[in-house]
């Protein structure tokens, strides 16, 4: 044993025990039945998720959770290795994880297109064929000194062999079509881990999509990347019909539920259809690296598969052999489950505890002593949904209590209170200048990096459009903003109209960061979460207020009573953000009193809320995705059909190119699917003739026209990290997948 890894153990077994036994009143000296070193215990406060008996898994979903991950069986597969370390004393990262496309399933992958002979000047069709995942660490290196600037680096080949070339992904691009042969001999094993008869074929990853309850999704899917699957001699043939089947691969076949396999020999063995196929637990069949062996009411138990294709991963005697999800059938309160994770973690209960959920204090001695508590830093999320949660409620259900009265109701819908179950006008609050000014103002007033500090979080990202999205402008080729991320100062601009003016006060990133840097801020935290154009705009809305008052003739002593709930976990740090928010807003207006509350999703069941939750999910991180989501919200769309109140550049060409020649309105394309196709044509058509700049410059406006409520939600979950705990004998690498890859976790 090493002397890094004695000193792990010697801190853990008694610096730690010693020192938080007093502060956390938690004893260590019973520390019951721990777990073996090759077992992952993780404990979720909430039910399990798994409540259904049809373990086929091939539903048309994106990969977001553990099990989920576990389950699934992908053609490819990107591997993780070693686990990032970052230099806080130089702001760089010193160990950066390994990203290795993998070729799993598959023993080689055939790529064909067409390129003209220049002696014939004839069309000529061309094979490369890829048949290994071999790579070269020396092809990767540092770019700041002897340190990194990226937490994840994908390594490369010189072999034209390996799909870790860098033209692999290009030549898929550019392809007409793509051939998948797969290993020679894969059976599928059951539950209990045992080799089966079943063999894997290629028509088994056909299954979920001639499912019908994945028709719709999958006729979206192919028609959006433009690709075709089909079954050829037992291999997979897919069609390249729109140069997009790179990113088809990169987004949806490797994460997506719909292509896992199914085994058909199984299906025609129980005279089952591809619809009516649902096995139980003992009947599934499995072809992943892990095994779903047990599912209880709390508990969730998966078993190494060691039939597993990858040879590598089966053989490896330093992987996870059994991972154990606890769920609790009825949540407990938070300072409870808080207490409890932190002492079944150091009594080695516990694999992995997500460091948030701990109070100042706890994550103090976690910092303290970093080495010996396995401090891991993961990526927040890199999932196709957005991490704004939340927008204005459109419905609302007679049967439930408001939590805003008739004045906020006037002022936000310029409806009467009594009148919003009955299907009013929603122009009412997508074009109201009171409603729109009033929504705009209150996020205005609120520096959003202040937010972040207090949260313990960086990176602001405030738009519903990922981080992640790709610009595909007319100038592609030369711009620096390939993707949203790389314009983050221009799509998180926040853009506010002076009452009775068409004035604008614009504020960015740099202003809202110098805001908190002042002494003010650091020593309070009212001051912290003060936008920068604070006082101009706190004057706007008392001009506002004082208007709104006159036109709906309301009382003077009438006051203005709302609710915005925040769908963000209760901790410390998001408590203390909410403190401050009630705090600040005591500050604005003696007519207005808003309430702001840490919610959960049982907060909108049981009232008529301002604000609903949402799950801004895409397809993909292309615009054509982008767009196709903006169609199918009905805010959103509804703000693009009506908004007239001010001018905005881009959005003013859009109308002019497409919404004052058409006589499509929003009622039209809500009820009507070709029309809807029809508007999401257009809007596609309508950005390919913009710069990326300019495509950034709509998403902006589009986010300012629609306007989402304030939220601690707004962080740039494509580049910050969040921290987990995990015992110190196992190594978890990063990943940007947006879910966990025990494959990777290795044991010292």
């Amino acid at each position: 044993m090493n002397k890094k890894q004695v000193l792990r153990n010697f801190l853990l077994t008694s610096t730690i025990a010693c020192a938080s036994s007093s502060m956390f009143f938690v004893s260590c000296s019973n520390p019951g039945k721990t777990r073996k070193i090759d077992q992952y215990i993780k404990s979720f406060n909430y039910p399990n998720t798994l409540k259904s008996n049809n373990y086929a898994f091939s539903e048309n979903k994106i990969i977001e959770n553990d099990t989920e991950n576990l389950v699934f069986a992908p053609l490819l597969s990107y591997e993780y290795k070693d686990k990032v370390i970052y230099d806080y004393v130089n702001s760089s990262i010193s160990v950066p994880t390994k990203k290795i496309l993998r070729l799993n399933l598959l023993k080689d992958i055939e790529v064909f297109w067409d390129e003209i002979n220049i002696k014939t000047n004839k069309l000529e069709e061309k094979k490369q064929i890829y048949n290994s995942d071999d790579y070269n660490l020396s092809l990767t290196k540092p770019d700041i000194g002897i340190n990194y600037s990226t937490p994840i680096i994908t390594v490369e080949s010189l072999s034209t062999q390996s799909i870790n070339h860098r033209m692999f992904l290009n030549n898929i691009k550019r392809s007409k079509r793509v051939k998948f042969n797969l290993k020679d001999s894969i059976f599928y094993s059951d539950s209990n881990g045992n080799l089966t008869s079943y063999k894997l074929l290629a028509k088994d990853f056909l299954v979920g999509i001639n499912q019908q309850k994945n028709s719709e999704s999958w006729k979206k899917i192919k028609n959006s990347y433009g690709v075709d699957l089909s079954d050829q001699n037992n291999s997979l043939i897919m069609n390249n019909n729109k140069n997009l089947l790179d990113f088809f691969i990169s987004e949806q076949l490797i994460k997506n539920l719909m292509f896992n396999p199914i085994s058909t020999l199984k299906i025609s063995e129980t005279n089952s259809t591809f619809d009516s196929y649902s096995p139980t637990l003992k009947e599934a069949l499995w072809i992943s690296d892990y095994i779903l062996n047990k599912n209880e009411l709390n508990k969730q138990i998966f078993i190494k598969n060691f039939n597993s294709p990858n040879k590598s991963f089966a053989e490896s005697n330093n992987n996870l052999s059994k991972i154990i999800l606890n769920f609790n059938s009825i949540s407990i309160d938070n300072e409870t489950y808080r207490l409890q994770a932190f002492k079944s973690f150091r009594q080695n209960l516990l694999s992995e505890v997500d460091y948030d959920i701990f109070n100042s204090l706890q994550q103090k001695e976690i910092n303290n002593f970093p080495d010996a508590y396995g401090l891991t830093l993961q990526l927040n999320n890199s999932s196709l949904t957005s991490n704004i949660n939340s927008q204005y409620n459109l419905h609302f259900d007679k049967s439930k209590k408001y939590d805003f009265n008739n004045a906020a109701s006037l002022l936000i819908y310029d409806t009467a209170l009594k009148d919003l179950s009955n299907n009013y006008d929603i122009s009412n609050f997508t074009n109201n200048k009171f409603s729109f000014l009033f929504r705009n103002y209150l996020k205005g007033l609120i520096n959003y990096s202040g937010i972040l500090n207090i949260i313990n979080h960086k990176n602001y990202w405030n738009n519903i459009a990922l981080p992640t999205l790709i610009m595909n402008g007319k100038d592609n080729e030369y711009s620096s903003y390939k993707s949203a991320n790389d314009a983050h100062i221009w799509v998180n601009k926040d853009t506010q109209f002076l009452y009775n003016s068409s004035e604008k006060i614009i504020t960015t990133d740099f202003d809202f960061e110098k805001n908190i840097n002042s002494l003010e801020s650091l020593i309070n935290n009212i001051e912290k979460i003060k936008s920068p154009n604070f006082l101009i705009i706190k004057k706007q809305l008392d001009l506002l207020i004082e208007d709104f008052y006159i036109h709906y003739n309301l009382a003077q002593d009438q006051r203005i009573e709302l609710t915005i709930p925040l769908f963000s976990q209760s901790n410390d740090f998001n408590n203390l953000a909410t403190k401050s928010l009630n705090n600040l807003f005591k500050t604005i207006n003696k007519k207005l009193i808003v309430t702001f509350k840490l919610a959960d999703d049982s907060y909108i069941k049981f009232n008529n809320s301002l604000v609903s939750k949402v799950n801004y999910s895409y397809i993909s991180n292309s615009i054509d995705s982008y767009l196709e989501l903006i169609c199918n919200n009905e805010l959103l769309c509804n703000s693009l059909f009506n908004f007239n109140l001010f001018s905005l550049e881009q959005y003013k060409k859009f109308k002019e190119y497409f919404l004052d020649r058409s006589n499509l309105t929003y009622q039209k394309v809500a009820n009507n699917e070709k029309n809807k196709r029809e508007l999401i044509s257009s809007l596609k058509t309508f950005f390919k003739t913009l710069t990326n700049f300019e495509q950034v410059e709509f998403i902006n406006e589009l986010s300012l026209i629609s306007t989402s409520p304030i939220s601690l939600n707004v962080i740039n979950t494509s580049s910050s990290f969040k921290k987990v705990i995990v015992n110190n004998k196992l190594e978890k690498p990063l990943n940007d997948l947006g879910f966990n890859r025990f494959q990777d976790i290795k044991i010292y």
